[in-house]
């Protein structure tokens, strides 16, 4: 999986998905907080942590 797949799929351009995750682990973080949330399961401890990855910006871009 790549951001460039992930974008392709969504229909979106691939900058808007790099403005919302900062790289491939926190949109996977994303992901799972997603899923998890959806099942009632979410544990505050790695909503904490995805919030702290999700801000830091990488200062180059890599593939997935």
């Amino acid at each position: 999986m790549t951001i460039r797949a992930v974008a392709t799929e969504a229909g979106v351009a691939i900058g808007l998905v790099h403005r919302h995750f900062a790289d491939c682990d926190a949109l996977l973080g994303g992901l799972v907080l997603d899923r998890t949330a959806r099942f009632g399961t979410a544990d505050e401890g790695v909503v904490g942590i995805s919030r702290t990855v999700h801000r830091r910006r990488p200062s180059h871009r890599r593939a997935c």
